[in-house]
């Protein structure tokens, strides 16, 4: 049962930041990235990842970052923010996906906040207009029309990764949620 104090309950921004204190030396030569939700997308945590040289593909939800948000609602009529589209195929629907990117945006309210690169990918039924998906994110490897698909398809194999797996083995056939702490194999 959750206690009170610091002592008592870890929580994922604490864990995060002590797994980055503990592995940082032995992992940054090897160029590695760190993923994450907009739980880690706060100004202290980026920081500190980007101190010893970690690069990281964060979310970054609008209603979590009104600062931000306001501050890229200026930038786009000021004409310094990246846009390019793709057309593509990868199920039975065409989709459009929209891409969108500012090198600099500062992350939060504050004269001493952490300036990050801000990246958004909105994908349109290509027949319809519906919108199917709208990602954001704050990426710090370099982003350009050549490769900001890439960037943002990485985002999202984050949230695959995250929520298909323990879906596939809910739902084909392994049933974790009806026979964990049974006592059956």
């Amino acid at each position: 049962m959750p206690q009170d104090g610091p002592t008592q309950q870890d929580c994922e921004q604490a864990a995060g930041t002590r797994w980055i204190m503990h592995h940082a030396q032995p992992l940054v030569p090897h160029h590695v990235t760190l993923w994450g939700d907009d739980l880690y997308s706060k100004a202290p945590f980026c920081a500190l990842a980007l101190h010893p040289g970690f690069h990281f593909l964060l979310v970054c939800q609008p209603d979590a970052h009104p600062k931000l948000y306001e501050r890229l609602a200026f930038g786009q009529p000021q004409g310094v923010m990246g846009q390019c589209a793709q057309r593509r195929r990868p199920g039975p629907v065409t989709e459009v996906a929209l891409y969108r990117f500012i090198h600099e945006v500062l992350l939060q309210a504050g004269k001493h906040t952490l300036s990050v690169p801000w990246l958004e990918l909105t994908v349109l039924n290509a027949k319809t207009g519906a919108q199917l998906s709208d990602n954001t994110f704050i990426p710090t490897h370099r982003r350009s029309a050549q490769n900001v698909a890439q960037v943002a398809q990485a985002g999202r194999g984050r949230w695959q990764i995250a929520n298909e797996n323990p879906n596939g083995l809910k739902t084909k056939g392994y049933h974790l949620e009806h026979n964990c702490g049974h006592g059956k194999p």
